[in-house]
């Protein structure tokens, strides 16, 4: 509504300014001077603009996701569907996480890689598997918001990775896809592995450059996911990501193991179809797309956060059953061209590596 409202009040604005040019130009005016009837800016649309702006400002002051977003957020956002939980509602989800004792001492202070809401530690007990590090810290607002308005008092909530969690069981349970979403722990962040934790350069976000690991992160309770580590000495898997430059990993690990393992192209075949199907149910999947296929062809679902923003979650999005019901037709014209993209652009990658993988099966 607020968003109509602003594009009213632009549009009235352009089309006065044109027609405040037109009319200079063919009057031949050429002082500064602008009638009232032709003021490029009218009191209406002030006013106009004054109410959206204020009913925007009070409408995100009782949002309870940690005080709104800004005065402008309920005009450029759509309303934020994640619940937000009270503080005795979250505790009583953090007694369904299985606590690690001392998960600080099995830590590699040299993180692997940040992105907007967790950081990825190796475990030093075991090189082949890692921990997923939510982030913790009230330094950065509250109010901030990432992705697709989730903020971040949802985006660390356990309710969120128990969510995302039960998403993946039911693509494995119904579509018989295997992935390595983890299921959520938690435990203690102290602060001598804060002031020891470190994030090199190539490892951060593309989007974020971590100057303070305080920005992320402080002494205190913390959820942590265990996950297997595919980079790791006795792993052999490959991650898939939609952009160009990186399928010539998986097309190397093609060349390497098809040979060497004869059902690799019919495993890889079978799940690369599972893949096509279940993104014609659940369109979030193919959003920041993002997998792995070990030595024998297999696929594996890791990143699906992008399943639990507040459009998707309001759309059956993550839960226990939510990935065979689905997903409702978008109304708006820009959204639902924007999946069809992704959906497109993502089913293409599918389809070239297929053939990657035929072409190696032929030799």
């Amino acid at each position: 509504f607020y968003t109509a409202l602003v594009l009213y009040a632009t549009m009235e604005v352009v089309r006065n300014k044109l027609k405040y040019f037109y009319y200079r130009a063919s009057n031949n005016i050429t002082t500064m001077f602008v009638s009232p009837r032709r003021r490029i800016l009218s009191s209406n649309h002030l006013a106009v603009l004054f109410i959206c702006l204020i009913s925007s400002f009070f409408y995100n002051s009782k949002m309870k996701s940690g005080g709104g977003g800004g005065l402008l957020s309920g005009l450029l956002m759509k309303k934020n569907h994640v619940v937000v939980l009270n503080e005795e509602e979250e505790e009583e989800l953090y007694k369904q996480l299985a606590y690690i004792p001392s998960l600080t001492d099995d830590l590699d202070p040299q993180l692997l890689g940040c992105g907007m809401w967790k950081c990825f530690a190796r475990s030093k007990s075991n090189p082949d598997m890692g921990y997923l590090l939510i982030r913790n810290s009230g330094k950065w607002d509250d109010r901030k918001k990432w992705g697709a308005g989730i903020p971040l008092s949802s985006a660390t909530s356990p309710s969120l990775y128990l969510n995302l969690y039960d998403f993946a069981q039911c693509i494995t349970k119904y579509y018989h896809i295997p992935h390595n979403v983890g299921e959520p722990h938690h435990g203690e962040m102290t602060q001598d592995f804060l002031d020891r934790m470190v994030v090199p350069p190539e490892s951060e976000h593309d989007i974020i450059v971590v100057k303070d690991m305080t920005l992320y992160y402080k002494a205190g309770r913390i959820i942590a996911i265990p996950v297997k580590y595919f980079d790791g000495p006795h792993n052999k898997a490959v991650l898939i990501r939609p952009d160009r430059d990186k399928l010539s990993v998986i097309e190397n690990h093609m060349r390497k193991y098809i040979p060497l393992k004869p059902n690799y192209y019919n495993k890889f075949a079978d799940s690369m179809q599972k893949v096509k199907r279940i993104m014609a149910t659940k369109r979030c999947l193919s959003d920041d797309f993002q997998g792995f296929v070990n030595e024998e062809g297999v696929f594996f679902f890791f990143d699906i956060d992008r399943c639990y923003t507040p459009d998707n979650n309001s759309n059956n999005g993550a839960t226990a059953t939510s990935c065979i019901i689905p997903d409702k037709e978008i109304k708006n014209k820009l959204q639902r061209q924007y999946h069809q993209d992704n959906y497109k652009k993502i089913n293409d990658v599918i389809d070239q590596l297929l053939h990657f993988a035929y072409k190696f099966k032929k030799g």
